[in-house]
């Protein structure tokens, strides 16, 4: 009877008071992020930033590494991974941090054509999924508001010198993303007009 009545006043303590103690804010997913970021797992970095803005859509430091982030791990989606292999992409050296996998050439170094692939394939790459993702990544920078935001990226994060990202530097890449999304092949543009 005793362990009866501890076991219903531990299990209403808990769900009174548990999952305050257990929810993630955004801040924590964010620095998930980037404790992933520190040791090169992208995929882990987009997911924890892809709950952070889940949890808080206008967290400015959460749209800003899932706008990168989703980007960076298309190639190791299993979508971008696999049409990188039907191009003939070898997987060794397909890594965003050193990059050295290129598409086979012939002795005269021409690139040459993949077999059994049509160029419609490449299109519909583009289409469903970097235009996906280069949209939802315009959207996160859309979403960062404050002309004074800055984020400061360490050299474990970047694998290069460590650097300060600030609100110009977000809309010129937001810029450079439009143009990316203009250019993708049978795209409509709903702000050209």
């Amino acid at each position: 009877m005793k362990t009866g009545k501890f076991r219903l006043l531990l299990t209403c303590l808990i769900l009174a008071f548990g999952p305050e103690g257990w929810a993630q804010t955004a801040s924590n997913y964010v620095s998930q992020g980037q404790s992933y970021l520190a040791i090169s797992n992208l995929a882990s970095a987009n997911l924890s930033f892809s709950n952070a803005v889940a949890i808080s859509p206008t967290d400015p430091n959460g749209n800003f590494f899932y706008a990168a982030t989703r980007l960076l791990v298309l190639p190791t989606q299993p979508a971008g991974s696999n049409f990188l292999t039907r191009i003939g992409v070898p997987i060794l050296g397909r890594s965003i941090y050193d990059w050295t996998a290129e598409l086979p050439t012939d002795t005269n170094g021409i690139v040459l054509a993949p077999t059994g692939v049509n160029a419609n394939e490449f299109t519909a790459q583009l289409r469903t999924n970097i235009l996906i993702s280069l949209s939802g990544a315009i959207s996160n920078l859309n979403a960062i508001t404050a002309t004074n935001f800055t984020v400061n990226l360490t050299t474990s994060e970047t694998t290069m010198p460590a650097v300060t990202v600030d609100y110009g530097d977000i809309k010129l890449i937001q810029s450079a993303m439009y143009a990316g999304e203009y250019i993708m092949p049978g795209q409509q543009n709903s702000w050209v007009n």
